[in-house]
């Protein structure tokens, strides 16, 4: 599955939280992107 810039960013967050709390248990957290949509709408006055 593929990466994305806020996965790696909640990847990293999370886990130096994990190591500063000393959670040896814990292993390593990754988050990947299962699905994603674009929607695009068209917004008309009046």
């Amino acid at each position: 599955l593929q990466t994305t810039r806020l996965g790696n960013h909640l990847e990293a967050r999370v886990n130096k939280f994990l190591r500063r709390q000393n959670h040896p248990e814990a292993g390593e957290v990754f988050v990947r992107v299962v699905a994603s949509s674009d929607k695009t709408v068209e917004v008309k006055p009046g």
